[in-house]
């Protein structure tokens, strides 16, 4: 009797683990954290230092030290092979780290984020590091206000399932942007361009991936982060396998 009561909740375990329980649990841990511990320094201007550089972060504003995730993608990008004069779009740019320490590498950068709040304070941060002769920001949803194409593309997306109820949530529930992102990425794609996005294992990351593969991207990891409850991955999407200008040997952090 009592291997069978094992038997059944390790089957109920596994039928339910993709997402009704270990997901719905996160997302809702997620959010008590967020409310105990979060949502009072979200609340305030804060100062960071990031990638070598100081920005500030307006509330509302994914915080790229709390969340750590945009720390961890700024600092790649601080060492990514970026020949003069790469365009460069900050898709979802939040605070602008991202698309900061490209543009300090010498590319011409496109910052682009739906929330007003994220547009506000990466142009305080453009003008804080003198930089804003080679970064145009603008406010919209994903690829809508956009004219021309990239060379690179830079994506910090919303992985957990669920609906947005606030700025910041956006910044973390999907609610379809995924889909849509990988509907639209090849339209902005120079020919030989690449786009460089960040996931994590918390997220169901075989539907994300599985979605890129579907629209005709080729999918590699290059980089990770391993943190105490989950790890972090930069994934390299790219038309073609064969196409990608800006390929490097997968890095472990």
């Amino acid at each position: 009797m009592l291997f069978y009561s094992a038997f059944v909740l390790f089957v109920f375990f596994v039928a339910n683990y993709k997402e009704p329980l270990i997901f719905r649990l996160y997302r809702r841990l997620w959010r008590w954290h967020y409310e105990l511990f979060e949502r009072r320094r979200a609340q305030h201007i804060v100062q960071e230092r990031v990638a070598g550089l100081t920005i500030v972060v307006w509330p509302s504003v994914l915080n790229p030290r709390v969340f750590v995730s945009g720390a961890f993608f700024a600092e790649f990008i601080a060492h990514y092979p970026l020949p003069p004069g790469t365009r460069v779009l900050d898709l979802g740019c939040g605070s602008g780290i991202v698309g900061l320490a490209a543009a300090q590498r010498g590319a011409t950068v496109v910052a682009l984020d739906i929330n007003p709040a994220a547009v506000g304070c990466t142009r305080q941060n453009t003008l804080r590091s003198d930089l804003a002769e080679r970064i145009t920001i603008c406010q919209g949803d994903l690829f809508a206000p956009l004219k021309g194409s990239f060379d690179l593309v830079l994506f910090n997306p919303p992985y957990l399932r669920g609906t947005a109820r606030s700025w910041a949530e956006r910044a973390f529930f999907d609610d379809g942007v995924i889909a849509r992102f990988a509907a639209g990425l090849s339209e902005q794609l120079a020919p030989g361009g690449i786009a460089l996005v960040l996931l994590s294992t918390i997220a169901d990351l075989d539907g994300i991936l599985a979605t890129f593969r579907t629209r005709g991207l080729d999918v590699q990891a290059i980089a990770e982060r391993q943190l105490v409850s989950e790890r972090m991955i930069i994934y390299r999407l790219t038309n073609d396998a064969s196409a990608a200008a800006f390929t490097t040997p997968a890095q472990q952090h």
